[in-house]
């Protein structure tokens, strides 16, 4: 990123399939406030565990949500996204809450914090006359007034029935209130503004205090946050939150380019091919590592009016695989790759089920090299507990989703271990009461 950085400090979501009540994890210590110096050293990994059916894949769908809402104007008008929500969101609650808190940088230093931003987000779900399901949303971005992200905040916009009301502390709260007060029961704020600012062509100063400069700062913060989710939870193929910025102007404040390899072939443009084809040799080394046997990965291309249409062959000593037929594993690792990347170059980001698929040594060693390496932040869920051994090196690295929705952090205890304390049943609402004889009787057997 080219001249800022956010921090995703707390994010908060309720009414997501079996998520009922507020559950937050906090990504950093509350301690966080302007003008204050923000230190990820050993602070940058979080792994979120906990049994079947627990939220935590709801959790991170709840988070690829916010982003999307927050950055594309027309996410609610889209059939499939509505069809989506209507499974994802709580059948009793009928609305989705998320909230973010997070960090924005000063420009000339990284490491020092400019802004404590909270934006809140409520998706309602609703039936008109037609007896069509129509959702609407309310909003609220505030700015953080004390030193810790408990503190008061102060208002800076909020949209409640498609109305606005801007803090007269903006110094242009006038051109939105005009132009965009009934404009956003399905748009956010900062998508619809910069998306429709974007199509004009116009230049907005992002001046000190102004309602844009904070936009900016929501926009660049969730589009800089980007979620893996396996195929199983994409309901009909919908991949969420592409890597690629449709947005020509905003794309300027990004300068990594990165491409969500595919297994059933890439599309690249011309002008891109060579970036792209130095992302592959970089896919190959990283693959190496888990399979040294694998030689090369040669791209065949054809081309398609102004683009390249691109596969890519794993080449070995004595054979040739195309990459439709590698192992489940070796193809999970090639579509997660460019988020692992991401995370690297300073981004936040949310991988479910890290473990899948994937050799246990390999993902410890990944885990270890990121905390010690990676500039943004990386957030998995995971059933492998064996990697607790790993995190419990790094502060509140380890979040436990309880069987009632507490959300619980796990620190050693004593001579106890974090790996131990969770299988031995001693992580509060998680408890392992689980014996090899309680099997018996779902596969038809008497007990011994």
């Amino acid at each position: 990123v080219t001249n800022m950085k956010t921090w995703i400090i707390r994010f908060t979501t309720k009414g997501i399939k079996n998520i009922d009540k507020l559950t937050s994890v906090n990504f950093y210590n509350n301690s966080v406030s302007k003008g204050k110096t923000i230190d990820l050293e050993k602070k940058n990994i979080k792994g979120i565990f906990g049994i079947n059916g627990a939220g935590k894949s709801a959790y991170v769908l709840a988070v690829d949500i916010y982003n999307s809402i927050t950055t594309k104007s027309d996410y609610l008008v889209q059939d499939f996204n509505k069809n989506l929500l209507n499974e994802l969101i709580n059948k009793a609650t009928k609305e989705l809450f998320l909230e973010n808190v997070f960090a924005v940088s000063k420009e000339d230093d990284f490491d020092k914090v400019e802004e404590v931003l909270k934006h809140t987000v409520v998706i309602y779900s609703s039936v008109n006359e037609f007896n069509q399901k129509i959702y609407r949303i309310s909003e609220k971005l505030e700015k953080l007034r004390g030193n810790t992200i408990n503190s008061n905040y102060e208002e800076i916009y909020n949209v409640n029935d498609g109305k606005l009301t801007v803090s007269d502390k903006c110094i242009d709260s006038d051109l939105f209130k005009d132009e965009y007060s009934n404009r956003l029961d399905q748009s956010t704020l900062s998508s619809y503004l910069l998306n429709s600012l974007a199509k004009k062509n116009t230049d907005e100063e992002l001046g000190k205090g102004s309602l844009f400069l904070y936009l900016f700062y929501t926009y660049f913060n969730a589009n800089s946050t980007k979620c893996f989710i396996d195929n199983d939870d994409i309901h009909d193929g919908i991949r969420f939150n592409d890597i690629a910025i449709s947005n020509a102007k905003i794309s300027k404040m990004f300068d990594n380019y990165i491409v969500t390899f595919r297994i059933n072939g890439d599309i690249i443009s011309r002008d891109d091919f060579d970036k792209y084809q130095a992302q592959v040799e970089s896919l190959k080394r990283f693959i190496q590592i888990l399979k040294p046997n694998l030689k090369d990965i040669r791209v065949d291309y054809r081309i398609d009016g102004d683009n390249y249409r691109c596969n890519k062959i794993f080449v070995y000593d004595d054979y040739e695989v195309d990459e439709e037929y590698e192992s489940t594993g070796i193809k999970r690792i090639v579509k997660m790759y460019a988020y692992l990347n991401l995370a690297m170059k300073g981004y936040k980001i949310f991988i479910d089920e890290l473990d899948a698929n994937i050799s246990g040594v390999f993902l410890d060693r990944l885990l270890e090299f990121f905390a010690e390496n990676g500039q943004g932040q990386l957030c998995f869920t995971s059933h492998n507990i064996m990697s607790m051994n790993i995190l419990k090196q790094y502060k509140n690295s380890i979040t436990v989703f309880g069987e009632t929705g507490k959300v619980v952090n796990v620190v050693k205890n004593g001579h106890y271990q974090p790996v131990n304390l969770y299988y031995e049943g001693f992580v509060e609402d998680s408890p392992f009461n689980i014996n090899s004889f309680d099997f018996y009787k779902s596969f038809g057997m008497e007990e011994k």
